[in-house]
């Protein structure tokens, strides 16, 4: 019997939770998660991180501006396919100002231009940065079932 991990590929499964088939293996199922995408105190674009959400339904990417002089900072979300192909969700307007903001991305969602996606969570998104200019931010992120 295999013990109860993500990834899981046994043919018999002893399970103390609720497990569920990726298409490939088996993962736990998760409840409300975060994390970070990008550490805070960056000051340089980043051409993409990944961030496998497993079961989530909801995503919030949440972008913090913390210190700012000129320029912006653009934000796209784009889900991940296992073949490796990526297709854009939502890209946040330019960010020009010390603030905190977020993107959502879920089903049913009322979907407003540059901030909220009426979309599926994919398993994977990835996020890209562009930045011009002189600014310090971070970006985390917050999964729920």
């Amino acid at each position: 019997m295999a013990v109860l991990t993500d990834g899981i590929t046994a043919t018999s499964v002893l399970a103390t939770g609720v497990i569920a088939h990726n298409g490939t293996t088996y993962d736990r199922q998760r409840n409300n998660t975060t994390g970070a995408v990008i550490a805070a105190g960056t000051t340089a674009s980043n051409a993409g991180v990944s961030v496998t959400t497993y079961n989530a339904s909801k995503a919030v990417i949440v972008v913090s501006i913390s210190a700012f002089t000129s320029g912006s900072l653009t934000v796209a979300i784009s889900g991940a396919t296992s073949s490796g192909y990526s297709y854009p969700i939502l890209t946040s307007t330019a960010l020009a100002a010390v603030a905190v903001t977020p993107l959502r991305i879920f089903p049913g969602a009322t979907a407003s231009a540059n901030a909220v996606a009426n979309d599926m969570v994919p398993r994977t998104i990835q996020v890209v940065t562009t930045v011009s200019g002189t600014l310090t931010y971070g970006v985390d992120y917050e999964l729920s079932v």
